[in-house]
């Protein structure tokens, strides 16, 4: 195989694994519905929505970002959240790593979810799409390994050449 068909195998596993996403992000709220009781004195039902495709998704964020979206604010809401759930996942790995406690897949589940939320609230901060950073990421991943991945190449990083400092 190739060093170029690795590196596209790569890039379409990076596809799979955030349409498997989308799928893990529906099978939570579903949980979450079947398992959410009201609250004492609670008459209000809450809005179930059934997220099924990445449009309905980034529509029910921008319903959720609505409050606290707007210039610096939504920037820093959203880069911190994401910064943060990024720890909490890098917390778990960390036990696991260093101490052996198993991954509560579950609870990555969630937190992978926390953080693609934020990361689709940045994505809607910049006025852009899940397929516009996908297609910017493949560019710059192509520039930097023509060839595919080497470590020189990754040292090298081709695709900043001529960038500012």
């Amino acid at each position: 195989m190739s060093q170029g068909s690795v590196a596209l195998a790569k890039v379409e596993k990076l596809i799979d694994f955030v349409w498997g996403l989308n799928k893990r992000i529906e099978l939570l709220e579903e949980k979450e519905r079947l398992c959410a009781s009201p609250q004492k004195g609670d008459t209000t039902e809450a809005k179930v929505v059934k997220v099924t495709t990445i449009h309905e998704y980034t529509e029910f964020v921008r319903e959720l970002f609505a409050k606290k979206n707007e210039a610096a604010d939504g920037f820093m809401h959203a880069a911190a959240g994401n910064s943060g759930e990024a720890g909490e996942i890098m917390d778990m790995i960390k036990k696991h790593w260093v101490y052996g406690k198993p991954i509560d897949r579950e609870k990555l589940i969630e937190e992978m979810g926390d953080q693609l939320w934020y990361f689709f609230a940045l994505m809607q901060l910049v006025e852009t799409d899940l397929w516009a950073v996908i297609d910017a990421n493949v560019k710059k991943l192509r520039k930097r390994y023509p060839q595919g991945y080497t470590d020189t190449a990754a040292i090298a990083r081709r695709d900043t050449m001529g960038a500012r400092p």
